[in-house]
């Protein structure tokens, strides 16, 4: 059975002794960076986090990398915050061990979150420079410059894979834009210039993987557009709560504002490309983008004031071919 799309937290938790004495938690909401914080500048870009809205926990992302998620529980009520050993240790593994940290239950190590954050630094830039894998931290400039950004690594439950088995993909960048009377969701694959998926002279690769994204969006639609309004409303509370620690905490984008106050909410099924193409010849742009543009709206970046995602671009551009 698919497991239903949902955003929700019992936000109440937060009212309970638990979360005001769990101090690990706190320090990670106060160093929480809304999306837009690109136009201002200074350290948070750097070393801000990314709150992204869950089913019943919240993860926070530093340049793209999930560095801990905290688990709202029930029975018993807690908080339960899990991190990645090697950001905990400063080790440079690339493992999936991880630590927990329970409220209300003390812990052997401590939980300094200003060391987590150095550390998942230390380790984005260690990859990048390794792997020369940029996209993740290409898709954290890109939230950095567009405030409406409301999501990052959707997980989509129960798209089959090419061997018709059921997965969850995610998708890269999911934000709100202005339309009509209110607001549409619009959703952003990322891509670097050089990955061969975005890549041909008549058919990319990437079709198929767009192709997919867009019938589940539209076979989930009132879910979506439900999971992403209670999203909103949840943000507007987290930050009216972090206020009190971080009064300098920037504002959440209009967008979210409005839909969190009852705005009319409408959802785009047609996937967007975002290409950064910064470091490329111009030999994408000549060659490769024109298929693109044909099928979808592609947007290539070419440089950093090509960051703020287009608005209403879709209606101009024809549906990836079914």
């Amino acid at each position: 059975m698919t497991t239903r799309f949902e955003r929700k937290l019992d936000t109440s938790l937060l009212d309970l002794p638990l979360a005001a004495d769990f101090l690990p938690f706190n320090d990670l909401l106060r160093a929480w960076v809304p999306a837009g914080d690109g136009t201002a500048g200074g350290a948070n870009m750097r070393d801000g986090l990314r709150l992204a809205i869950r089913r019943n926990y919240v993860n926070f992302y530093l340049a793209g990398q999930s560095v801990a998620r905290v688990d709202f529980g029930q029975r018993p009520k807690c908080l339960k915050l899990t991190v990645h050993d090697k950001y905990v240790r400063g080790e440079q593994e690339q493992g999936q061990k991880t630590m927990r940290f329970v409220s209300g239950k003390p812990s052997d190590t401590p939980a300094i979150v200003a060391d987590w954050i150095a550390n998942a630094r230390a380790n984005a830039e260690g990859k990048a420079k390794r792997d020369g894998d940029r996209e993740k931290t290409f898709v954290d400039e890109v939230i950095s410059h567009n405030p409406n950004v409301i999501d990052v690594e959707m997980a989509m439950p129960g798209v089959l894979n090419d061997n018709g088995n059921p997965t969850a993909p995610r998708m890269d960048i999911v934000a709100l834009e202005p339309h009509g009377d209110g607001w549409q969701l619009v959703f952003w694959e990322a891509k670097l210039s050089r990955n061969d998926e975005a890549k041909s002279l008549t058919e990319p690769q990437v079709f198929r993987q767009l192709k997919k994204y867009r019938t589940w969006l539209r076979d989930h639609e009132a879910d979506v557009i439900a999971a992403y309004q209670q999203t909103c409303r949840i943000l507007v509370d987290f930050r009216e709560r972090t206020m009190k620690s971080n009064p300098d905490i920037g504002e959440l984008g209009s967008g979210i504002r409005a839909v969190a106050d009852g705005a009319v909410l409408a959802l785009d099924p047609t996937i967007r490309l975002l290409i950064d193409g910064r470091k490329d010849t111009g030999r994408f742009a000549d060659r490769h983008l024109a298929p693109l543009k044909e099928e979808t709206t592609a947007h290539l970046v070419q440089r950093d004031a090509d960051l703020t995602l287009p608005v209403g671009t879709t209606a101009a551009a024809a549906p990836v071919t079914d």
